[in-house]
């Protein structure tokens, strides 16, 4: 048996699967439910700009998940652990942490021994306080594209390099004192090892301070964040190593974990990656050609490829597995949260006491599809409707908050609508669609490798069970759509439990081929019944130039800040 951990935001999970890739039983700790007497809300603490999370809580979850799959998994039968981390987030372990880790005892819980080596608060993915941060180093660095160029994402508030950064600043006398800085991840496989964990590559890149290409820290930016002259080397120290090996054998089990809840003595930690790139893990992707959709409250789009393709506008990483291959990843905060406002001003206006009813939206939308099938609609796109609905400010295009709306005349040009050739709520619901799905596929069609659209794409997230959408999804990239039968919630941690499976059966296969062979004739896919026609495709190829001349247009009016 194997198992993954995914110590996400709001709670910490761990998942137990078997050689067959099963899951046998998931156990977790919702940290406001289960640990309340820490005040977060949402596994968070809010001020201002500054979102943080108690590393002690992270400590005292560790403890109780793993009491709760004991209670239900013998424990002596896991071989490998793996697991995933909230990407960016920083430890910050203080002197003497790595001898309180080596002597950890079973009498004492993890909190009462680790509590005082930390730093009590990490920083979290939503904290926006570092934007004077973000901009010193992209000025070090030539700008956001040679940002880009180095290190697979320009300069974000989020990341971990401008977060120490501003830690460093802030707490000069602490930063001292730093005797390790681990991500999320590595901090938990820190936790299993008795010992500090390596970085793991893939997670690395979420720092916008790796190299990727260069395979090492960047110099210029290790300096400037550590306040270091002599080539960063204080702050890669406070680092440490970075695994480039994702299946490394790191060491085995303390045994703290061996007396307390009965792990076998030679169960073997591997390094732990970030919550994205072991999400990428939980379905076999076939390099450059398949696409995963998280689809929440923000949606997040997943793909592999062989290429190492840099942009402001998206992020790339090592892959998490395969050495030679990347991963893309491109974040969007206006997902579900988008379509829900326009759902409730439909069901308003229609007078429906259940705001939260998808009916009447997904009636629009079916209608929609069906108008342009059976009344051959599709050559020309004159009269379309474009709409932009960014209740959030967007991260990329980095535009709102608001809604523009337009339409497209018999000159091919746009234009802004007007109350009488725009009918609202109806109208919005079609535009949202297909602007927002016509945006993905914008950006994703050149990242494709021997193909001119994607030969699949998974849909995972709650908004992946609504069929009508699905349909229109598939309808717009031009492709068929799965879903897992189960599982789409704790992807993640099957991902990281998936790897650790990996890493003892067939290392030396691709990993999307061990999963692919794994699965085959499980049935655990359910291809969607979504039939894109010719016409369709036809008509949303030329539909998505327009969506881009909006935003352009858009961007050229405003001055828009990160």
């Amino acid at each position: 048996m194997f198992l993954g951990f995914d110590l996400s935001t709001q709670q910490l999970k761990g998942v137990v699967i078997d050689e067959k890739l099963n899951v046998l039983h998931e156990s977790s700790v919702e940290f406001d439910k289960d640990l309340p007497s820490y005040g977060t809300t949402k596994g968070v603490y809010v001020d201002g700009p500054e979102v943080h999370s108690p590393v002690a809580m992270w400590f005292e979850a560790l403890d109780l998940v793993l009491k709760r799959l004991h209670e239900h998994i013998d424990l002596n039968r896991i071989k490998v652990i793996s697991g995933a981390g909230q990407q960016h987030g920083c430890v910050y372990w203080l002197n003497g942490a790595s001898k309180s880790l080596a002597n950890l005892n079973s009498h004492d819980s993890l909190k009462q021994q680790l509590s005082d080596n930390v730093f009590p608060l990490s920083p979290n993915w939503q904290d926006s306080s570092t934007a004077t941060q973000c901009r010193e180093m992209e000025e070090l660095v030539g700008g956001p594209t040679n940002m880009a160029k180095i290190t697979g994402s320009k300069a974000h508030w989020r990341f971990s390099g401008p977060q120490i950064l501003k830690f460093r600043k802030q707490h000069p006398e602490a930063y001292a004192q730093i005797e390790r800085i681990s991500l999320v991840s590595s901090c938990l496989a820190s936790l299993l090892l008795g010992k500090f964990a390596p970085l793991d590559q893939s997670d690395a890149c979420g720092m916008n301070l790796w190299d990727i290409r260069g395979n090492e820290y960047c110099t210029e930016l290790m300096q400037l964040v550590g306040g270091d002259n002599h080539c960063g080397i204080e702050l890669k120290n406070k680092l440490g190593p970075v695994e480039t090996n994702s299946i490394a054998e790191l060491g085995k089990i303390h045994p703290y974990y061996v007396e307390k809840y009965g792990f076998n003595e030679n169960c073997t930690i591997i390094p732990f990656t970030g919550d994205n790139p072991a999400t990428i893990l939980s379905l076999p992707l076939v390099p450059g050609q398949d696409v995963l959709l998280s689809l929440g409250t923000s949606t997040t789009v997943l793909m592999a490829t062989n290429h190492y393709e840099y942009s402001p506008e998206f992020h790339i990483f090592n892959h998490p597995v395969s050495m030679k291959s990347y991963m893309v990843m491109i974040c969007y905060k206006n997902g579900s949260l988008a379509r829900e406002e326009v759902r409730n001003e439909l069901n308003k206006a229609y007078g429906f006491a259940d705001m939260a009813s998808w009916n009447a939206f997904d009636e629009v939308t079916a209608r929609r599809l069906e108008t342009l099938r059976t009344l051959n609609s599709t050559k020309h796109v004159e009269g379309a409707k474009i709409g932009l609905y960014y209740p959030q400010r967007e991260i990329i295009p980095p535009l709102g908050p608001g809604v523009w709306r337009f339409i497209i005349n018999a000159d091919q040009e746009l234009e802004e609508a007007t109350e009488s050739n725009w009918k609202s709520p109806e109208d919005d619901v079609v535009a949202i669609v297909e602007s927002q799905f016509l945006d993905i596929k914008n950006r994703i069609v050149p990242l494709l490798e021997g193909v001119t659209k994607p030969r699949r794409v998974y849909v995972v997230g709650g908004a992946s069970r609504n069929d009508t959408l699905v349909k229109a999804i598939g309808n717009i990239l031009g492709c068929d759509i799965y879903r897992l039968k189960t599982g789409t919630s704790n992807a993640c941690a099957v991902g990281a439990a998936m790897k650790a499976a990996f890493s003892l059966l067939n290392a030396r296969n691709e990993y999307d081929r061990f999963v692919a062979d794994k699965w085959e004739g499980t049935k655990r896919l359910q291809q969607t019944e979504v039939k894109p026609t010719d016409a369709l495709h036809e008509y949303y190829e030329k539909l998505a130039p327009f969506v881009s001349k909006a935003q352009e247009l858009l961007l050229g009016r405003l001055d828009p800040v990160q």
